[in-house]
């Protein structure tokens, strides 16, 4: 499902137009990013769970040649599946 299909299918739910749903859209990505900013993670009651982990600095090979190569330090966010989310897949 794409994004332009997600918000119409909630704008027909809620019986609301599409401007609407796409600000609610909007709203709720923007909180989630804020809440992982702030604290590291965002769960959802019945859906899962959002962690944002950091992955140090390593020295990694190059497959081609051999040569060891720097990786920075990342972020990565990951997710977890609640116990009623897996039971419903």
């Amino acid at each position: 499902m794409s994004k332009t299909e997600f918000v119409a299918q909630i704008a027909t739910n809620l019986g609301t137009t599409k401007v609407e749903a796409q600000k609610m859209y909007e709203m709720f990505f923007d909180t989630l990013l804020a809440s992982i900013k702030a604290d590291g993670k965002f769960t959802v009651q019945g859906f899962g769970t959002f962690n944002l982990k950091t992955r140090a600095a390593r020295i990694a090979r190059n497959p081609k040649t051999g040569e060891p190569v720097k990786v920075k330090a990342s972020k990565a966010l990951t997710f977890k599946m609640s116990h009623s989310l897996k039971e419903t897949l």
